[in-house]
């Protein structure tokens, strides 16, 4: 799509392996869009304000700050912004957590990640970004919230 030109991704993983994986198959998937990259919750919220990405997927666990405490901010500065969380099972209480203290994640999944559920994921998030840049942007052209 045409459209998508102009969105970047930030993906946010500790594990250089993993980052790598997901920078490569997204990169083949959705070469239209640009895909910016952590490896830590601080790094991201960095990156973040610096390129304002319309979509965010982060894994939970890192160091020098987690993906629940970078959404958090993220989410304080950019309301609209779409967040998918890649965690383990284990981190399900994490994300509970998030929900107590008012984070609205978009989507949680699962690792290993089943890429065909990500890339529908990352599809929904892209249409409904898509349809608010038709009618909800501000005078910057970020997203303001749908």
């Amino acid at each position: 799509m045409e459209g998508r030109k102009q969105h970047s991704i930030l993906l946010v993983e500790d594990d250089e392996t993993a980052r790598e994986i997901l920078v490569n198959v997204f990169s083949i998937k959705f070469p239209e869009i640009t895909f910016l990259v952590a490896d830590n919750g601080k790094s991201g919220l960095e990156s973040f304000q610096k390129h304002s990405p319309v979509m965010v997927i982060t894994d939970v666990n890192m160091p020098v700050m987690d993906g629940i405490c970078m959404a958090r901010e993220i989410k304080a500065i950019a309301p609209g912004v779409k967040l998918i969380i890649l965690t383990a099972i284990s981190d399900k209480h994490i994300l509970e957590s998030s929900l107590s203290v008012g984070i609205e994640i978009d989507h949680y999944i699962m690792k290993p990640v089943e890429f065909d559920k990500l890339f529908s994921v990352v599809e929904q998030c892209l249409t409904t970004v898509e349809a608010c840049h038709s009618c909800a942007n501000d005078a910057s052209g970020e997203v303001t919230g749908c």
